[in-house]
């Protein structure tokens, strides 16, 4: 659960930044000041589009109640072949 809460956090924090330059370059009336606020804005699409990506792999495979007892089953039995193996 923890791990859901940290990228719902960096998801957060990249679109708030996506905001905020864009309100930038809204107000901005230099021309080179808006290019440069594009690109910062492009970038910042591409680390949400980054972290979005990311976000799908990260997060664990519901386990069955079957599936854990096997696992815990395996942990055992390993533990138990390199106590007791010579």
């Amino acid at each position: 659960m923890k791990q859901g809460r940290q990228a719902q956090l960096r998801l957060a924090a990249v679109i708030g930044e996506i905001e905020g330059v864009y309100t930038a370059w809204l107000r901005a009336r230099e021309p080179a000041r808006r290019r440069r606020l594009l690109l910062e804005l492009a970038a910042a699409g591409t680390r949400l589009a980054a972290e979005a990506a990311g976000d799908r792999t990260g997060r664990p495979l519901p386990r069955t109640r079957r599936t854990r007892r096997a696992l815990a089953a395996q942990r055992g039995a390993d533990w138990i072949t390199e106590r007791f193996t010579p």
